[in-house]
C-alpha cells in the first residue's frame, strides 16, 4: 500500500498531463467534482477544485475508475462520470507512463486495488473503526465524456 500511495504521489508531481481526447490506460488519475453531501467540505480541505478521484484499469479493454467509496470498488468510467458536476472530468497522466508504469507495476497496482476493494470500515457507536469484508459489483462501461483543463 506504500508504494501506491508513492505512486500516486509521484503522479501528482511528475508532470501530469490532460486531454480533452481522452483515451483511457491503465494507472491514469481522474478527477472531478461530486455532487455527493460532503464535496463542498472535501474541497475546502484539500484546497482543490475536485472533491473525488480515481485511478483507470482496464478490463476487457473497458475503463473502470477504482475509487474510494464505501465499499472501495472499480466503477465504469461512465457511471463515475456521471455522478460529476455536469458529466465532467479531468485525466492526468504521466508524462513518462510507458517507461514507469511497467507490465510490473501495474500487476501490483492492481493487486493492491484488489486487496482494498473487499474491505470496508464502520465506526461503531463508541468511535471505534472495524474492518469487514464487503462485495463490489461491477455493470457495463462505455467511456466519458472528459472535461478540458
Amino acid at each position: 500500500m506504500k508504494r501506491l500511495a508513492a505512486l500516486l504521489v509521484s503522479l501528482a508531481l511528475a508532470g501530469c498531463t490532460s486531454s480533452a481526447d481522452y483515451e483511457p490506460r491503465d494507472g491514469d488519475i481522474v478527477f472531478h467534482t461530486s455532487r455527493s453531501a460532503q464535496s463542498l467540505a472535501i474541497q475546502l480541505a484539500t484546497k482543490s477544485p475536485y472533491s473525488h478521484m480515481g485511478i483507470v484499469y482496464l478490463r476487457d479493454g473497458k475503463p473502470f475508475v477504482f475509487e474510494a467509496v464505501q465499499p472501495v470498488k472499480p466503477t465504469p468510467l461512465d457511471e463515475w462520470t456521471a455522478r460529476g458536476e455536469r458529466q465532467q472530468f479531468v485525466a492526468k497522466r504521466l508524462r513518462d507512463a510507458d517507461s514507469r508504469l511497467t507490465a510490473e507495476t501495474l500487476r501490483n497496482m492492481r493487486a493492491a486495488a484488489s486487496n482494498s476493494r473487499a474491505k470496508t470500515t464502520t465506526r461503531t457507536s463508541s468511535g471505534r473503526t472495524s474492518a469487514s469484508t464487503a462485495r463490489s459489483s461491477s455493470g457495463r462501461s462505455s467511456r466519458g465524456a472528459p472535461a478540458s483543463s
